[in-house]
């Protein structure tokens, strides 16, 4: 069952633009079954196509750089219907509209920007600007931040059509620890996340609603985050009954790398929904 699986996964894989000859590395655990996979509109509307700004209301940072919690939203022109949601989160960003707005269309995936990911595969891209000012920078408050994650969907799914079944958050790094954590948090709203080199969050399982499904790539000689940290939140998610899938052949050391990693996170969010 478990080569079967393997098979499955690299045939996959290839179809989306990876390479197979690469996967050695890489495993899959648990049941993927997309079979139930049900459209859930939210019916939103007004959100303008490219990029744009949403205030969540109600919930203000420490300092006056950014009054409320905001989050930014790049929306492909040519969305039709109900669109999964992905939502990058990065720990700690510049408290600057411009800076924001570029994590999505240069600074991921330099110098294209991620945005172009979303116009092909059809996806809301979102960052949400949350947490304290701290020198310059945001950061999610954990034990304070995690309920703004809800409000930030909700406030999404009010001005775009989002298929509230296929929510996802990605990132990389610290970000990755975020995603992990904000899933946790929001288990019953995220179908899965992908973490890029994120340490583990956790002590034993997630004390989550649902378990949440996780890709987690990780390069093993990555100078930053180590494989046993990276293993370590691989096995929690198991441990809390989550598919997962590995890809352990990475060799963009703690870096993102658009050829490698973009393909593989078109095709591991196509196939999770709640």
């Amino acid at each position: 069952m478990r080569n079967s699986a393997l098979l499955l996964m690299a045939l996959g894989l290839a179809l989306a633009g990876c390479p197979a000859d690469d996967d050695d590395d890489s495993s899959v655990t648990g049941d993927d079954d997309d079979a139930a996979c049900v459209v859930d509109g939210s019916g939103g509307s007004g959100g303008a196509a490219g990029g744009d700004w949403l205030t969540v209301g109600g919930w203000s940072t420490e300092a006056d750089a950014i009054p409320d919690y905001e989050v930014f939203v790049y929306a492909p022109p040519n969305l039709s219907g109900p669109a999964p949601l992905a939502i990058l989160t990065a720990n700690p960003v510049q408290a600057d509209r411009d800076e924001i707005a570029r994590m999505i269309t240069e600074y991921i995936s330099f110098p294209n920007g991620i945005d172009a990911w979303a116009d092909q595969h059809g996806f809301i891209l979102a960052f949400p600007a949350a947490g304290v000012v701290e020198q310059g920078n945001l950061a999610f408050r954990f034990g304070l931040d995690e309920n703004f994650m809800s409000a930030a969907i909700d406030a999404i799914a009010s001005g775009y059509d989002v298929d509230r079944n296929r929510v996802h958050l990605f990132g990389r790094s610290g970000g990755g620890r975020v995603a992990m954590q904000m899933a946790e948090a929001h288990s019953a709203r995220v179908a899965s996340i992908m973490s890029l080199a994120g340490p583990n969050p956790f002590n034993g399982a997630p004390a989550w609603e649902r378990p949440v499904a996780g890709l987690f790539i990780h390069d093993e000689a990555d100078p930053v985050v180590s494989r046993t940290s990276v293993q370590a939140a691989v096995d929690a998610f198991e441990d809390g009954g989550a598919f997962t899938e590995t890809f352990y052949d990475y060799t963009g050391g703690h870096e993102w790398d658009g050829a490698q990693v973009e393909p593989r996170l078109a095709d591991f969010f196509g196939r999770m929904c709640l």
